[in-house]
């Protein structure tokens, strides 16, 4: 008798769609931090780091409810693009990493322009060249899913991936934060996500815990009453 060889994984070579999700994330962030977001009178040429800074820095009335979203969206790019880099079988998982992170980007985007009609603005001539460059990111962000990619495993392939109970709850969770932000564009606002996630910190902290635990193929039934008794 003969024993079967043990199945090996097909071997990919580097190619330059690896950099597409780390350059988008990259810039996402450089134009976050660096590009002027709109031109004010007073004040000039504004990144959002500063218009966002105090109330006094926002001259013409900007809707700022949903740019913490964006500098999100643009570490989460950057760190599925070092994903793509060492390991380029998770091509597909980082690309749709990636352009979950784009909706977050236009989200921000489709809250502007609400807000902009419901105000009657006129302030559309005064954006900045990060405006435009983040609009465009976003959507580039979609649209590199689209790109031919080398063929990977089956359980990296898209397909797969979108099927699998963890990949569900993420997009689930972004097309509830898409709903509820458009529906109520105070729920995006920075004040708020920080409220949200410091509320459910304690959670976090014993999700982590407990993912130590499954991974290594055990299981604590008491978490949850000592979550109950340390909050």
């Amino acid at each position: 008798m003969t024993a079967l060889a043990p199945a090996t994984r097909k071997r990919l070579t580097f190619t330059p769609t690896a950099l597409i999700c780390l350059t988008l994330g990259g810039l996402t962030l450089l134009a976050y931090y660096l590009f002027p977001f709109v031109n004010q009178s007073d004040l000039g040429a504004t990144t959002i780091p500063t218009l966002t800074a105090s109330r006094s820095n926002n001259e013409v009335g900007l809707s700022t409810n949903g740019l913490t979203l964006i500098l999100f969206a643009g570490w989460v790019a950057l760190v599925a693009g070092l994903w793509n880099i060492s390991n380029v079988h998770v091509s597909r998982a980082a690309a749709a990493v990636t352009a979950l992170a784009g909706v977050l980007v236009l989200e921000y985007f489709l809250v502007f322009a609400l807000d902009y009609r419901e105000e009657a603005g006129t302030y559309l001539g005064r954006m900045g060249l990060g405006f435009w460059l983040l609009l465009a990111l976003g959507v580039a962000m979609l649209a590199q899913l689209a790109l031919p990619r080398p063929q990977v495993a089956r359980e990296f392939r898209l397909r797969s991936l979108i099927a699998n109970q963890e990949s569900a709850i993420v997009i689930a969770l972004v097309a509830l934060v898409v709903f509820v932000g458009v529906s109520s564009p105070r729920f995006l606002s920075e004040r708020n996500l920080l409220d949200v996630l410091s509320g459910n910190a304690y959670i976090a902290v014993a999700a982590i815990g407990m993912s130590m635990l499954i991974i290594t193929g055990n299981i604590d039934i008491s978490v949850g009453s000592l979550i109950g008794l340390l909050a």
